[in-house]
Parts: C-alpha cells; structure tokens; sequence
C-alpha cells in the first residue's frame, strides 16, 4: 500500500488516510493506537481535519494508551530534534501540550523555546499556553535548559 511508503514520507494526506484505514479496519487490522499515532503524524504536518480524528479516537481509547502513544511520538521526535530538524521542536512542544492526558508544560516550554530560537511564529502562542501553568521559578529553569538543548544541537549540526 503506497499510503505506508508516504505516511513514513511524512506526507499529512496520506498520513491520515492511513489513520482512517486503521480506525474502520479497512485493507489493515483495526488498530485504535496506529490510528492515533497516524492521526496525531498528520495533524503535525498541518493537516487540517487530523485533529478532529485524533478527539475521536479519544473517546476509543483510555489514558494508557494515549500516553503510550505519545510518548513512542517523543521518543522518535527527541532523536530527529536532537539531529538539527528545525521542524521538530515545534511538533515536540504540540505533542507535549496536546496529545498527553496531563498536558507537560515544563517539556513543551523547552522545545517550543528553541522551536522560537529557530523563527517559528506559531511558537510563540503555544509558549504563552505553556508557561500559565508555570511558576516563574519554573520557566526561567526551562529557559536555562533550552539553552543548553539548543546550544547541543546547533553544535552537533
């Protein structure tokens, strides 16, 4: 199936028709957890609809699995961060705020940070969102250990 070969591609349309496939069983065995991850894939690649998907597959699934499910996504997105993806600390601090049960706003604060560092405007909104639910003791340490995580990065690259 080419929507495998352009899921992996990390092309948004196919994405998320994978999760459709998935989610209804259809060509593949239902499977509620590769439905959220495709699901939460596309709608980090701006798919427009994904999101709506992925609050659907909420009410399938319990707690476990949306944390299992999110934390396989960091897990693969730490490492592509890490390597010097611009991209990626936008979609670390999305999942950190938006895909676990208890949003993780000291981890999202720092990959939205350097998401910032890097010009990304949609940061900015997505920052604010993280550091209400923080103690200013709480954001200055993020801000030390973004530093930290950028200047790894940028000297790695």
């Amino acid at each position: 199936m080419k929507f495998f070969k352009f899921s992996y591609q990390g092309i948004p349309e196919a994405q998320f028709n994978l999760a459709l496939l998935y989610s209804n069983g259809l060509g593949v065995p239902k499977n509620y957890r590769l439905a959220l991850y495709w699901s939460w894939q596309a709608h980090l690649n701006n798919h427009e609809t994904a999101i709506n998907r992925v609050n659907i597959i909420y009410d399938l699934i319990d707690e476990k699995l949306r944390n299992s499910v999110a934390q396989t996504i960091i897990d693969e997105m730490l490492l592509i961060a890490q390597s010097g993806d611009r991209a990626a600390p936008l979609k670390l601090g999305t999942t950190y705020l938006g895909l676990f049960v208890e949003a993780q706003y000291k981890a999202a604060y720092l990959w939205l940070s350097i998401s910032q560092a890097y010009g990304e405007e949609r940061a900015s909104a997505f920052m604010e969102e993280a550091a209400s639910q923080m103690t200013l003791e709480e954001v200055l340490a993020q801000q030390e250990e973004a530093q930290k995580a950028f200047d790894s990065i940028i000297k790695n690259d």
